[in-house]
């Protein structure tokens, strides 16, 4: 026997080096004993997409919109009261927003219309906050023509 016979005798019984396995082979398994140890993963189904909850009605609740055009109109269903902070007060002189506590569900539309007919003002801008303990709070800014000032004297702020 030669010394290459003697070489691929030895070879034929000992297993496959590492870097040499097919995927799917376990070390020195044949490659059919592998694959029925490990059954073909089946498709997954596509997932459906979740809705985030019902759909949010697209107009405020009656309670909040405006009263027909015969009756007097009422800001004080929207706005609830002026908010008499320290920083509040700062807010009238030095940029001309007036802070109010509102309801729940007022959004920046119906606060800016609520300040606009009550006050008969133009509002320039409207910023809400929800605070930490479920409050919210609209800084209503009014125009050039106006003066917060005047208005929060009319309310009792000031």
């Amino acid at each position: 026997m030669t010394a290459d016979k003697l070489a691929d005798g030895m070879k034929e019984g000992l297993p496959e080096k590492k870097g040499n396995l097919k995927k799917g082979t376990r070390s020195g398994l044949p490659e059919k004993r592998a694959q029925a140890a490990k059954p073909p993963k089946a498709a997954k189904p596509a997932k459906e997409a979740k809705s985030a909850g019902p759909a949010l009605p697209q107009e405020q609740p009656k309670d909040l919109q405006p009263k027909e055009k015969g009756k007097d109109y009422n800001p004080w269903v929207i706005l609830r009261y002026p908010h008499l902070a320290e920083k509040s007060m700062g807010l009238v002189e030095s940029q001309n927003t007036l802070t109010f506590i509102v309801d729940r569900r007022a959004t920046k539309r119906t606060v800016a219309e609520a300040v606009a007919k009550g006050f008969s003002v133009e509002v320039r801008a409207v910023r809400i906050t929800t605070t930490q303990k479920g409050v919210k709070k609209a800084y209503v800014q009014l125009g050039p023509k106006h003066s917060a000032a005047d208005i929060a004297t009319r309310l009792g702020m000031i």
